[in-house]
């Protein structure tokens, strides 16, 4: 099922991605709360992005509040179903592949499929009739799946290929992606699940770092690539497509978005490591509340509810420490969309600054957020140089 071959670029792409998994630089020696930390914002990223591409409006904050059981106000409840779904559905494939024994089988595929469309009444069914895909808006379409009833049969084959394959994984992850996208099993949440086959290519095939988690973030950030991949399917399935331009772009999304997600984890690292410094001069501030510091020099949304669960503390507990934290003006809050929310401050971007030898310059009458943005471009900067 579709033929491929291996450009010089893409060779180069795959030695790269082996470089990055064999040198695991931002796990050494990282502070295992912010590993755990990371973990979770890399999830939320990925999740916003997958979502983004099924025209839900959710950023990666909003992923961590609906996953945190604060959801923001501006999601509605089937939206909200359908992240909390698709992140069951994520962590439960990786969770599964990584197992010794693992193999693909077609109940394994309706088994993730039943997961990511637990909302939906009709989840893990095969489509029972000829569908086509693309712009239909105006009575035409860009690509026909194969007939209906072809389907048992091409899922079952896309299985065995799989557990035979000796491809290297990100070859394979962008294979699995592009043949469940191409069969198209399912009358809804096919993207969903291509995207979460190749990240379980990946996973089982050694690259389990954050790094690699998924591709959702970089896709849903780059949605025309994304689409513009699939051109290589033709109008209609044929078995016999070339998809060696699929697998280029997989490759090498995959390539930069490992080496973005490097980066960022050293500078939120690097961040977070000065705060961990700066809580512990204040004895009076539990060093529990660098959950909350940390999320709004990243200008994320806080709330009492959301700090409470990333700090695993009671409501009582967590609103006395923003109470505190308010009180040191190392945070602030304001009433919006209904809910008291919390961020950044210029003192504490200040003394955060000292702690990273950063020199702000003149800050006078620059909002907080701004300089929170500068100071951690500041310290992207140095560790680039």
């Amino acid at each position: 099922m579709y033929r491929y071959s291996i450009t010089r670029a893409t060779r180069e792409d795959l030695d790269a991605l082996d470089a990055l998994r064999d040198d695991p630089a931002c796990s050494d020696g990282a502070p295992v709360r912010f590993v755990g930390h990371l973990r979770r914002e890399v999830e939320a990223a990925g999740v916003a992005g997958s979502v983004s591409i099924e025209n839900m409006p959710a950023s990666a904050a909003d992923v961590v509040r609906v996953l945190a059981g604060d959801p923001p106000p501006e999601l509605c409840s089937e939206e909200c179903a359908a992240i909390d779904a698709y992140r069951d559905a994520h962590a439960w494939t990786l969770a599964h592949v990584r197992e010794p024994m693992f193999a693909y089988r077609e109940a394994f595929v309706l088994a993730v499929q039943r997961r990511l469309m637990q909302c939906e009444p009709a989840a893990a069914v095969y489509r029972t009739s000829q569908v086509y895909l693309g712009d239909t808006s105006s009575g035409g379409f860009f690509y026909e799946p194969p007939p209906w009833h072809l389907l048992p049969g091409l899922v079952r084959e896309l299985c065995d290929w799989a557990n035979e394959a000796e491809a290297h994984p990100a070859v394979r992850a962008a294979l699995l992606h592009v043949r469940l996208a191409g069969i198209h099993p399912f009358p809804d949440g096919n993207g969903r699940l291509a995207r979460i086959f190749a990240a379980a290519a990946m996973a089982h095939g050694g690259f389990t770092g954050l790094e690699f988690m998924s591709l959702e973030q970089w896709w849903g950030a780059h949605r025309g690539d994304y689409y513009r991949a699939f051109l290589t399917l033709g109008t209609s399935w044929d078995p016999d497509t070339d998809v060696t331009k699929f697998v280029a772009t997989h490759v090498r999304a995959q390539r930069l978005q490992g080496q973005s997600l490097r980066r960022s984890a050293l500078v939120e690292c690097a961040v977070f490591e000065a705060l961990e410094e700066l809580l512990a001069e204040m004895p009076d501030i539990p060093s529990r509340s660098i959950e909350a510091v940390h999320e709004v020099v990243f200008g994320r949304a806080l709330t009492v509810p959301l700090y409470g669960a990333l700090a695993g503390i009671p409501t009582v507990e967590a609103r006395r420490d923003l109470a505190t934290l308010e009180g040191a003006r190392l945070l602030e809050s304001c009433e919006a969309g209904g809910e008291r929310r919390f961020s950044v401050t210029r003192e504490l971007v200040g003394v955060l600054g000292s702690h990273l030898d950063i020199d702000m310059g003149e800050t006078r009458g620059v909002p907080a957020s701004r300089l929170s943005r500068v100071l951690v471009a500041s310290v992207a900067e140095r560790l680039d140089a």
